[in-house]
């Protein structure tokens, strides 16, 4: 039997049996025990790779001995050490030379097969890691494209291809995932490649010519691969990874717009807050608003298009993940008062029921879908929290602002990206679910708008941040 089928199996009995806690121990242990044999070096082929693949995307809990009530991104840590050996393994059998096609009838179907694993670990590999922060492990080319002179191809991938009208399409749902993956490893290379080079693009504004190319890419992809035939659960996953790129690529503009203005705050003769209308008045308002849009698109997927027992509960954990951090980014997006009074109230009813949907989804206590509720639940409480201290402050017929100004009760107030948000990215689950937990262990979470206060006077610094990722920061 291959290590993939005994990894294919054990997961399925781990499914299938929610009360069988020691047969989760036990499969558990077999698969430590795997995986440590292939990392002292064992023999292995294409098969370690598929496996280990496949552990990425479900990755047992047990295993996750550091796993607490409330979830601190423990899955995309241990996925992200599962996909490096993948493609360490995989640079070694040589499956990065299958980026190139050959014409070999008598080893067709081994090549075909090591080819679509190469396309696997390349989309693993640059949508984990873009997604968390972290430096791509993934080198070199990878299969080509599917889509060119605008239309798409279908000779890839042959051995994926469908035999009959009635099968599903496999090859192009690779294509579509490749696609998609190369455009947010495109995004991530120009936009958060670096600290230093990130700041750089937002406080000159020459980012926007980036963005909205990189817009219109992403509306080609979705009018290219969207209109495929496919089952509802694919298609949902499509949706919602497209959704998310969307997020990605705007949130950058966001953060721009707050990044600047801290900055502008520490030059001197800069008032303590410039005067504007609101986020119609920005230069970056499109990207504010597609940003909310995407976040809100994402969750409403989850919420109205997937089933939590029959699918979200089976689904690869990153498209949970999507939805929790697409729900962080909207707490964050409160925070800086770019919501109206009408959609926070459509949004707050969104978090609720996406907390009951991951919920729903569970199958055992301090399970992946209940922890991360858990943490979107206490999350969401202290926004519920500060709610109701202000509701409070505003019983009287006026109250007065931060600067002592009245604020009449009912009467739009000029909007402020100088508010003190809970300081954590939207990105940094880890630094999520230490702050709503009570157990912040590091500072490496922070948002670090207080940091860029102090770079009115200091642009040379910038060059001695290189390598952090500008995601920690919105």
């Amino acid at each position: 039997m291959s290590l993939t089928s005994k990894l294919v199996d054990h997961r399925a009995i781990a499914r299938d049996l929610p009360q069988g806690e020691e047969i989760l121990r036990t499969c558990s242990s077999y698969m430590h025990q795997l995986v440590s044999e292939l990392s002292a070096g064992k023999k292995c082929d294409v098969e370690a790779v598929e496996a280990l693949l496949l552990l990425a995307e479900w990755e047992p809990q047990d295993s996750l001995s550091e796993a607490r009530e409330v979830g601190c991104g423990e899955e995309d840590r241990a996925a992200w050490m599962h996909v490096g050996l993948a493609l360490r393994i995989g640079y070694f059998l040589g499956l990065d030379r299958t980026a190139i096609k050959h014409e070999d009838e008598d080893k067709a179907a081994q090549f075909n097969r090591r080819r679509v694993t190469w396309a696997a670990c390349y989309i693993s590999d640059r949508s984990l890691s873009a997604r968390i922060g972290r430096a791509f492990w993934s080198r070199g080319p990878v299969a080509l494209t599917g889509v060119r002179n605008g239309r798409r191809t279908f000779d890839d991938f042959p051995s994926l291809q469908p035999q009959s009208e009635d099968e599903t399409d496999y090859a192009s749902i690779l294509q579509a995932n490749l696609d998609l993956v190369q455009l947010f490893s495109n995004v991530h290379d120009v936009l958060y490649s670096g600290m230093g080079n990130s700041m750089r693009l937002m406080l000159a504004g020459n980012y926007v010519k980036y963005v909205d190319d990189f817009r219109s890419a992403i509306v080609g992809w979705k009018s290219n691969w969207l209109t495929l035939t496919c089952p509802p659960n694919i298609k949902a996953a499509l949706q919602m990874s497209y959704e998310y790129l969307r997020l990605y690529t705007n949130a950058y503009a966001f953060q721009a717009t707050v990044s600047r203005a801290v900055a502008a705050r520490g030059m001197p003769g800069m008032k303590d807050e410039p005067p504007h209308n609101g986020v119609p008045s920005l230069p970056d308002a499109r990207f504010i608003y597609e940003s909310v849009d995407a976040a809100k698109s994402l969750i409403s997927i989850i919420n109205c298009y997937v089933d939590a027992e029959n699918c979200l509960r089976f689904m690869p954990l990153r498209f949970s993940l999507y939805c929790v951090n697409s729900a962080v980014f909207l707490y964050k997006a409160w925070s800086f008062d770019v919501l109206s009074a009408q959609e926070k109230l459509g949004i707050r009813q969104m978090i609720r029921d996406v907390i009951r949907h991951l919920q729903k989804a569970s199958v055992r206590q301090n399970d992946f879908t209940s922890r991360y509720s858990q943490l979107l639940e206490r999350l969401w409480q202290r926004k519920d929290g500060q709610n109701g201290a202000g509701n409070q402050s505003n019983n009287s017929a006026t109250s007065t602002n931060h600067h002592g100004s009245a604020v009449i009760p009912g009467v739009p107030q000029p909007t402020t990206f100088y508010t003190t948000p809970d300081e954590f990215s939207w990105l940094d689950l880890q630094a999520v679910g230490e702050l709503v937990s009570g157990q912040q262990e590091t500072g490496f979470g922070l948002d670090g708008y207080t940091q860029f206060m102090t770079m009115a006077g200091e642009w040379n610094d910038l060059g001695l941040m290189e390598g952090d990722d500008i995601n920690r920061f919105f």
